[in-house]
């Protein structure tokens, strides 16, 4: 060390080549991903491979693992859209469970998972709703960037859900941003929406995940997964049931309506269709089972005697 007097004083100290015995160690921070590193001080999520079983991801950098909760299906297509977990119903006294499985309702359904309006996500927080979305900044050259004029970060996205060739689905409000988003490569909640209701009848479904079927969701979504997505199968329309409606059509020749009091009598003419639309016998009664031939000789009687009553007035 030399020392020069003063007003010019200088220390000059001739330091070791290793100065501090300190590691500081870089790695994936994502608690559900299979590279997790607890004891790494210093994140760097691009580290980070799959998710755990029940969880999965696109290979964007800058999004961790959240848990799959329901998908939506495109019934002309068969594409697959994977929704993020949110709270599931767990009795009429129990209320609900919003951790995913997880240890809390913060971090159980994944980082990222947010309840906050769709609108405006803000990651960390408790999840409170069934259907929550992601939040995330995308990173530069990835679907969704949109530069924030305080820094070159990305804007916040809210992501409604993945497909499974991990292209995202967003929910995004502002005109300019929409676009962006679209032509960086990414989708829109609304147009996907109305494309799978008009694929499907005019409503879309979703089909809420059971544990079994969560952990057979590709832990990584995208070109670099190596795991094939669920077995779409449509089936095919009903076969015919035979009846022809072309047949069916009004009588036009009954003219008034037949009364309980009218008794029907068959003239004997087999060239004659009676009321149950059999040619030949028409004194057949099959209501009955009886021969309607037994009510002529009583008729005649009483007509006979009706004849000789009203003659016998007229004396």
């Amino acid at each position: 060390m030399v020392v020069l007097p003063s007003p010019y004083a200088y220390a000059w100290f001739e330091a070791p080549a290793k100065q501090f015995n300190l590691e500081v160690k870089v790695g994936c921070k994502d608690p559900n991903s299979v590279d997790y590193c607890e004891d790494c001080q210093v994140e760097d999520n691009s580290r980070c491979g799959p998710c755990n079983a029940g969880w999965t991801k696109t290979n964007e950098p800058n999004m961790k693992c959240w848990a799959v909760g329901s998908m939506t299906v495109d019934c002309a297509t068969s594409e697959v859209i994977y929704h993020p977990m949110g709270c599931v119903d767990i009795g009429v006294d129990s209320g609900k469970d919003c951790t995913c499985g997880g240890k809390d309702a913060k971090e159980g359904c994944g980082q990222q998972i947010s309840h906050k309006n769709r609108r405006w996500q803000r990651e960390g927080e408790n999840v409170t709703s069934k259907y929550p979305h992601v939040s995330y900044r995308p990173s530069k050259e990835n679907p969704g960037y949109y530069k924030s004029w305080q820094s070159s970060n990305s804007y916040s996205r809210s992501l409604w859900g993945v497909t499974a060739d991990g292209k995202p689905v967003f929910d995004i409000s502002n005109t300019a941003q929409r676009k962006k988003a679209q032509e960086s490569g990414g989708l829109l909640q609304n147009t996907v929406y109305d494309r799978i209701k008009a694929n499907c009848g005019g409503t879309t479904t979703r089909y809420e995940l059971t544990e079994a079927d969560r952990k057979s969701v590709p832990p990584l979504l995208g070109a670099n997964s190596a795991v094939d997505g669920p077995a779409i199968t449509t089936t095919d329309t009903t076969p015919e049931s035979g009846l022809d409606n072309t047949s069916i059509a009004d009588d036009s020749s009954v003219v008034s309506p037949v009364t309980s009091y009218t008794i029907p009598v068959d003239d004997g003419d087999d060239g004659v269709t009676d009321d149950d639309g059999d040619d030949g016998d028409a004194g057949n009664d099959e209501d009955t089972g009886k021969s309607s031939s037994n009510l002529m000789w009583p008729i005649a009687v009483i007509g006979l005697l009706g004849v000789l009553t009203l003659r016998g007035g007229k004396r």
